[in-house]
């Protein structure tokens, strides 16, 4: 009987740190993201004139993106993710055009494929 205490005892504890990890995981994901896209509006702010409004979609659109993105990094099924990524990719690109104009978008991709390559 004590055994099985001590079992469930050990279980539970480590249950609680790996839930601690994952948790701590997924703030420095969230972290990141924000981050790569706060990096990606500035820039987009320098290069290329745009309201506070559209920044501030821009920063919320990639922002949630991104995090959904790193989401769908986790699926294990390749098929499922690559079509899961793609839907992504698909909504964040009309959700962007919504808020800029042909020129802005062109370079809100080139911002973005250049801060990728620095990353």
């Amino acid at each position: 009987m004590k055994k099985a205490i001590l079992l469930i005892t050990v279980c539970l504890l480590s249950f609680a740190s790996a839930q601690a990890q994952i948790s701590k995981s997924t703030v420095n994901k969230s972290d990141n993201s924000q981050k790569e896209a706060k990096t990606v509006v500035s820039a987009l702010q320098k290069n290329i004139e745009v309201s506070d409004y559209q920044s501030k979609a821009v920063l919320k659109i990639l922002t949630a993106f991104n995090q959904e993105r790193s989401n769908a990094l986790q699926i294990t099924d390749k098929t499922k993710k690559v079509q899961r990524i793609e839907a992504i990719d698909k909504k964040q690109e009309a959700n962007l055009r919504n808020i800029l104009n042909d020129q802005q978008y062109t370079m809100l991709e080139h911002l973005i494929k250049e801060n990728k390559k620095k990353s």
